[in-house]
């Protein structure tokens, strides 16, 4: 219980204002679902790269995760719409509320694709990512979502 206020600072602090933008919506909340099912945020930094963090609490265990993330929008692009390939860098964190000695940090490597809404200031993703646990122990893991957010 200790770990949940720096944890939600964390989450606070890189959520922050932006600098610019590919669109006028520059700040996206949602959902997620899958290794971390909860809220999802997104902040544009620059045209191509951006700040996610998905916040989850299940089962007594607080888990979020950050990530900066460079996209590619001329990939996959079929003349009417794109769909933004990305990949980044991040941590993870698990804080046991039942244990403490138990919770874990790693570091991740999200990649994924996106769908830009042409119409509504929204945006899908389907992400995968292996993340590569340094605290307490040195462990792997592959992990999946999807997910759906609103821009503001």
């Amino acid at each position: 219980m200790r770990y949940i206020l720096p944890a939600l600072m964390a989450l606070v602090l890189t959520a922050g204002p932006v600098m610019g933008n590919i669109r006028e919506k520059t700040i996206g909340t949602g959902i997620a679902v899958g290794d971390l099912s909860g809220i999802s945020i997104k902040t544009w930094r620059a045209e191509d790269t951006a700040i996610d963090a998905v916040l989850s609490w299940w089962g007594g265990e607080l888990k979020f995760s950050v990530n900066f993330l460079k996209h590619f929008f001329d990939i996959i692009d079929n003349g009417q719409q794109s769909y933004p390939l990305y990949y980044g860098f991040g941590t993870r964190v698990r804080i046991r509320d039942d244990d403490p000695d138990k919770s874990t940090v790693g570091l991740r490597f999200p990649g994924g694709i996106s769908y830009i809404f042409p119409e509504a200031p929204m945006d899908a993703f389907l992400e995968v990512a292996p993340v590569v646990g340094v605290v307490p122990d040195t462990a792997f893991e592959f992990t999946a979502m999807t997910g759906l957010r609103y821009y503001f």
